[in-house]
Order: structure tokens, then C-alpha cells, then sequence
């Protein structure tokens, strides 16, 4: 689906979403212990730059055979 805003207050309000996706990273982590023993590994990120970045993760996870397969990327943009 295509969105062509018309007017300067259509693009006004698109402005800060464009600019939210266009400053997305994906920080990926493998951990160094494999074992799937259950337990719950808390999951920490600090950022610093320009414009005083925000990151969106989780905060941990349990460490078992269906966790391998789950995939939620943290998102890192820009503070408004």
C-alpha cells in the first residue's frame, strides 16, 4: 500500500514516523552460555549519541528450546 500525502499538514503529521522508521537499527546478540536451562537472562542496553537515542527491547528471556526461535529486535530511533 502506497501513501502520498497532498497537502503540507499530511506531511506534517507523516514527518515523525518517516523519521522514525528511516533511523531504525537492529543490534543482534548471541549469548556465550547455550545451555537451554530454563532460567530467565536479563537483557540490558546503553546507548549514547546525538539526539539522545532511545532503545526499545525486552528486558530478558527464558532460555529454552522455543526462546531459539523467537526473534524481537530492539529498536533504537531518535527522543522527540
Amino acid at each position: 500500500m502506497d501513501y502520498y500525502p497532498k497537502t503540507l499538514p499530511e506531511v506534517e503529521r507523516v514527518t515523525p514516523l518517516i523519521d522514525e522508521i528511516c533511523n531504525q537499527c537492529l543490534i543482534a546478540y548471541t549469548p556465550l552460555n547455550s545451555a537451554l536451562d530454563v532460567t530467565y537472562h536479563k537483557v540490558e542496553l546503553g546507548l549514547t549519541g546525538f539526539g539522545k537515542p532511545t532503545a526499545r527491547q525486552r528486558n530478558g528471556y527464558y532460555a529454552t528450546a522455543d526462546a531459539n526461535n523467537l526473534r524481537a529486535p530492539g529498536r533504537i530511533s531518535p527522543a522527540n
